[in-house]
């Protein structure tokens, strides 16, 4: 439950660090749109390295 709660926080931050860049520095939906699915794609990527990293370790 805590860890759903972190992921829903963490897609909260996301959302507003999108926004925040719309607002800063203009741009259609769709220019936000790719900044978001990038944001999460890198981190699915970094998240997956930190797993293989880790799995190793045990």
């Amino acid at each position: 439950m805590t860890q759903l709660k972190a992921i829903s926080n963490d897609n909260l931050f996301d959302y507003a660090v999108v926004l925040l860049m719309g607002f800063l520095f203009g741009g259609s939906f769709r220019h936000l749109f790719n900044y978001y699915t990038e944001i999460h794609r890198v981190k699915k990527i970094h998240r997956e390295i930190w797993i293989k990293k880790n799995s190793e370790n045990l």
